[in-house]
């Protein structure tokens, strides 16, 4: 999948959710991530950053937009730190099939 269709499809989903979480298990797009322009969109890689940053960071910053990506797949509940900020958020994959389907799904409710 090339960087203007990732791109296209994290625009279209920052225009309904302010956070994104992209759960990358192959780490395919590792790379592709880095170059992701984004306009008002910060970007947090998750095995970089600690958990009680992030929650840290998104209280202090309510208006600011948020891609969470990380080369580990989405975790267990029970386990998960971030859970209350995922269960507000969006999950975001970059095979083409997930992006068609996000992008009909836009597409009805809009039309």
């Amino acid at each position: 999948m090339s960087l203007q269709r990732i791109t296209e499809s994290l625009k279209d989903l920052f225009t309904s959710y302010t956070i994104v979480f992209w759960h990358d298990s192959e780490g395919e797009f590792s790379s592709t991530v880095d170059n992701l322009v984004l306009d008002k969109v910060e970007v947090v890689r998750l095995d970089k950053t600690p958990a009680l940053q992030i929650k840290i960071d998104i209280e202090r910053q309510p208006d600011q937009q948020w891609l969470f990506y990380s080369t580990q797949p989405k975790p267990d509940p029970n386990q998960d730190w971030l859970l209350d900020i995922r269960l507000r958020s969006k999950l975001f994959k970059a095979d083409s099939t997930s992006i068609l389907l996000d992008g009909l799904f836009f597409w009805m409710i809009w039309a």
